[in-house]
């Protein structure tokens, strides 16, 4: 068995951190999701790193709760979106379920804010509310565009057409921007 540290959000959006032991990551991730937890990062621990113990079920309560980040400004540039856009789309045309799409995109974010906002989507699609409806809720990283076009592909059930076309459109408007620099 392997030791996995892991950073996960609970259903309140608090951050908690732990160590989990498994026989492989996967397992490690369906561990986490058992205690109730949205994993965000899981990364197996070398020989010699890390300290603290293993996690139960009865310990996660126990752990300390991280803030929600405080920020000035977006959560993400535009370049960044226009990727995330586009991988989103990606994703959903390949046939993943959205909530797993988020996830994929989740495990793989760098940016802590964006990280943040990503899991409270998933939370709150989790909850039973649509896409649009969480985007709305952070007016400062997604225009009104953005959850307009969202709304609209959610309504068509073509929400991967529609990410891809939003997509396009950003990338055109980054374009533009640095030209006119």
């Amino acid at each position: 068995m392997s030791k996995f540290q892991f950073v996960a959000l609970d259903n309140a959006g608090k951050e908690r951190k732990g160590m989990v032991e498994a026989q492989n990551r996967e397992m490690a991730i369906t561990q986490i999701k058992g205690y109730g937890l949205t994993p965000a990062r899981v990364s197996q621990v070398r020989a010699g790193q890390g300290s603290g113990g293993i996690l139960t079920r009865d310990s996660v309560k126990a752990a300390a709760p991280v803030r929600a980040p405080v920020y000035f400004g977006s959560a993400i540039n535009d370049k960044a979106l226009s990727v995330f856009t586009r991988q989103l789309a990606t994703l959903l045309r390949a046939g993943l379920p959205l909530i797993r799409a988020l996830e994929t995109l989740l495990a793989q974010e760098k940016n802590k804010v964006f990280q943040w906002v990503l899991s409270q989507q998933v939370d709150n699609i989790r909850s039973g509310n649509t896409f649009s409806e969480g985007l709305a809720k952070f007016p400062k990283e997604f225009s009104k565009l953005f959850l307009n076009m969202v709304k609209a592909g959610e309504a068509s059930g073509t929400l991967d057409l529609a990410l891809d076309r939003l997509a396009n459109f950003l990338l055109k408007m980054r374009q533009i921007k640095t030209k006119m620099m």
